[in-house]
């Protein structure tokens, strides 16, 4: 999956939702060479992290309910 940052592809992702231990699993995380690896996109990617896997979840709930 592509990380995206101000329209700018700045590296991929693999992520894995476990549904039945309820956490997000990121399997591979690369940031592009040339990229500034700083505490405000560390903190952007986590939050990012956190509303994807929050995302996923009401996904996956939704579609046992039906």
């Amino acid at each position: 999956m592509p990380i995206l940052a101000g329209g700018r592809l700045i590296g991929r992702m693999d992520p894995r939702l476990d549904d039945k231990q309820k956490h997000l699993k990121v399997q591979l995380l690369q940031i592009d060479p040339g990229i500034d690896v700083s505490d405000q996109l560390r903190a952007n990617i986590r939050r990012a992290l956190e509303s994807f896997a929050h995302l996923q979840r009401g996904l996956l709930k939704r579609e046992i309910l039906t």
